[in-house]
């Protein structure tokens, strides 16, 4: 809870002197093994003190429902009703609610927004108050998913920082994350059942394009 109170005071500071634009909180309190990482005292200092700070949060299905006390939500209309009663309840600029279970393109809204076509998608939802994006990426089958959704709430603190607006913001994170998830497939990283993914993957191919030019790299 010190720390939690400690960043909410240094981030508020820091916000109202004009010193950064921008707070981004990933409130990382389950593991993908569903393994709870914050006791009740913590859980409340999030809800109460970091997320109204916040520009962009971006929790997880599990971390999403450990906030609201509900269910993992499991559906598209579970997705959008959770990410509207986040943005009501803990007053954050915008949710990014990451969903993880598979999608049918079928079941996507007309206007949801597509990195890439294909049969099957995980859907993620941006909410800020006014306007509900559905944001969809094909699912792709991989072992390296190891430090996804702190790769992409650092990439999207990166683009807001850059002056992009939170819809461009997080369209050019999600992005970033799918093509370096896409050329980690065949990788064998890490060691376990879940293995990080190709962070710097354009600065690979720049190296090996500087060290070779006659060379493409092939994934």
């Amino acid at each position: 809870v010190d720390i939690i109170e400690t960043v909410a005071t240094r981030a508020q500071r820091a916000l109202d002197n004009g010193e950064v634009r921008v707070f981004v909180v990933d409130p990382v309190m389950v593991t993908a093994a569903g393994d709870r990482l914050v006791d009740t005292d913590a859980l409340n200092a999030i809800r109460k003190i970091l997320l109204p700070l916040a520009t962009v949060t971006t929790p997880n299905l599990r971390e999403a429902a450990l906030l609201l006390d509900t269910e993992i939500p499991n559906t598209i209309e579970g997705l959008r009703d959770t990410a509207i009663k986040i943005k009501q309840r803990f007053r954050p600029d915008a949710v990014l609610l990451k969903g993880s279970f598979p999608v049918s393109s079928e079941e996507l809204a007309p206007n949801a927004v597509r990195i890439e076509s294909g049969d099957t998608f995980v859907v993620d939802i941006l909410y800020d108050g006014h306007c509900l994006l559905e944001l969809a990426s094909p699912r792709l089958e991989t072992r390296n998913t190891h430090g996804t959704g702190c790769t992409l709430a650092s990439a999207i603190a990166a683009r807001l920082a850059i002056g992009d607006d939170i819809t461009t913001a997080v369209q050019n994170a999600r992005t970033y994350l799918q093509t370096a998830l896409r050329n980690s497939l065949h990788l064998h990283l890490g060691s376990g059942p879940c293995g990080p993914f190709l962070h710097g993957q354009s600065a690979w191919d720049r190296a090996v394009a500087s060290c070779y030019p006659s060379t493409r790299t092939i994934y």
